[in-house]
């Protein structure tokens, strides 16, 4: 070592100006995130040996994993990635080039928590406006469709029930 004393200094002088340069040339990430609780639900309207759920169509044991390809899909996402495409637009032409399959691949980290319920759902981006806004329209997307299957569930419960009124 002591022979190449200089070697040595130059590479670490080396090393460090590069690492320098990477440090402040980097483009800042930020990341936000939120938990979803995805239901399961238990709940079935017995009567005897007879399911309605069974019958109607709904599944009681909800797939976590289906839900959560639900919220990966483009039904629910791509109105978030037409938001984030125009906010980046204003900033930079370069955004016009966005895809929404890299765009959910890079910036979204959805994933359960192991042994729960429990959905994780990380978001990141360069621009630190965009994230919070983003999270926020992608919960409001998921409730909205998770209130549509609700709904749905609920009028083909009413006219199973009332078809069977009638009998």
């Amino acid at each position: 070592i002591s022979r190449n004393k200089g070697k040595v200094v130059i590479f670490t002088i080396f090393g460090a100006l590069i690492g320098l340069f990477f440090a402040f040339t980097i483009e800042k990430k930020w990341q936000g995130q939120l938990q979803i609780v995805l239901r399961n639900d238990e709940r079935s309207f017995s009567t005897g040996s007879l399911n309605v759920n069974k019958i109607l169509g709904i599944n009681s044991n909800s797939n976590l994993k289906t839900e959560v390809g639900i919220l990966r899909s483009p039904s629910i996402l791509f109105s978030v990635f037409e938001f984030v495409k125009k906010n980046k637009l204003i900033k930079s032409e370069a955004a016009k080039e966005m895809n929404f399959n890299d765009w959910r691949n890079q910036n979204l980290d959805i994933s359960l928590e192991k042994g729960t319920s429990i959905l994780n759902l990380s978001y990141s981006d360069t621009d630190k406006e965009l994230i919070l806004d983003s999270l926020n329209l992608i919960s409001n997307a998921y409730q909205d469709y998770s209130g549509r299957e609700r709904i749905n569930d609920i009028d083909r419960t009413i006219i199973y029930l009332k078809e069977q009124i009638k009998k």
